[in-house]
């Protein structure tokens, strides 16, 4: 028995190792081990194609390959149609292995992708990454900030800096929410309150809720993080638009303050004022209040 023969009768003995790998990939998945699971359903793809690829089926094929191929070597138009021939059947037996392979493995990876988001959009903890979202009009006809400056969107208007840390809100002197820049990313940091004082903590894009029954983060992607309190009202909207923007809408107490500053997508409003449209340049704080 010569070494491929070997190896081939080797190989064939090992169907038990995708058999294997694939319910360990839906254990893993259970565990939410979700990167042990991609590993397990990957290995285990490769493994198949393997399997077919030194089967009887395609070793067969492979033969009649290589006989047709010595007979074309007499030029004989009918010796040379028939290598074509084999070769082709050879041809399509691999690539309808690899083909195989894919239609089982790529659901099963499918799967365990939305397995993996639909586990990390539950969770009360979480990290916020940019999108790539165009950059919104700007609502601020005098404010033309630089490419590199970072742009809030927030209560119909748009404030933006250039440096490298600034308080997106912030109230009597103390910041609820700021940003700051990291390279070519930008990260939040901050605590968000209830009227009952439970909070919602950021910090550099992680999030962390202290109650679960007092908070409901939703997570409609990675981009975005909302926060509904116990009544199910919003208490926090951010989603990065892209490496230059935010977007941010919410209602903002602070403990000993009798109101909140309560922000959406077309004005603010803290106590009985009212506030349209906020514009800002190259500022320390997006949005302030006494």
């Amino acid at each position: 028995m010569s070494d491929s023969e070997k190896l081939r009768t080797a190989i064939k003995k090992t169907g038990w190792v995708p058999a294997s790998l694939i319910p360990l990939g839906a254990t893993m998945i259970g565990l939410h081990r979700f990167s042990l699971a991609y590993i397990s359903i990957g290995v285990a793809m490769l493994w198949l194609i393997l399997l077919w690829e030194y089967s009887d089926k395609v070793y067969k094929q492979l033969l009649n390959s290589n006989k047709a191929e010595m007979r074309s070597r007499s030029t004989k138009p009918q010796h040379i149609q028939r290598y074509r021939h084999e070769r082709r059947r050879l041809l399509i037996l691999r690539v309808g292995g690899i083909i195989a392979g894919l239609s089982i493995s790529a659901p099963l990876l499918f799967y365990v992708h939305f397995e993996e988001n639909d586990y990390e959009f539950h969770q009360t903890f979480g990290i916020l990454t940019p999108a790539s979202d165009p950059m919104p009009e700007n609502p601020c006809r005098d404010s033309d900030p630089p490419s590199s400056a970072i742009r809030v969107y927030a209560a119909g208007g748009m404030d933006w800096s250039d440096k490298s840390r600034f308080a997106l809100v912030e109230i009597g002197n103390q910041d609820v929410l700021s940003v700051e820049r990291e390279g070519d990313r930008i990260s939040i940091s901050g605590d968000i309150y209830t009227s009952d004082g439970d909070a919602v903590h950021i910090e550099r894009n992680q999030f962390e809720t202290q109650d679960n029954s007092a908070f409901k983060p939703i997570r409609p992607d990675r981009h975005t993080l909302q926060v509904l309190d116990k009544w199910h009202e919003e208490v926090l909207y951010i989603r990065f638009l892209n490496s230059n923007a935010v977007q941010v809408r919410g209602v903002f107490w602070k403990p000993g303050r009798p109101f909140p500053l309560i922000v959406d997508d077309h004005s603010m409003r803290f106590g009985h004022d009212i506030y349209e449209s906020p514009c800002s340049e190259a500022a320390n704080v997006a949005i302030k209040v006494s």
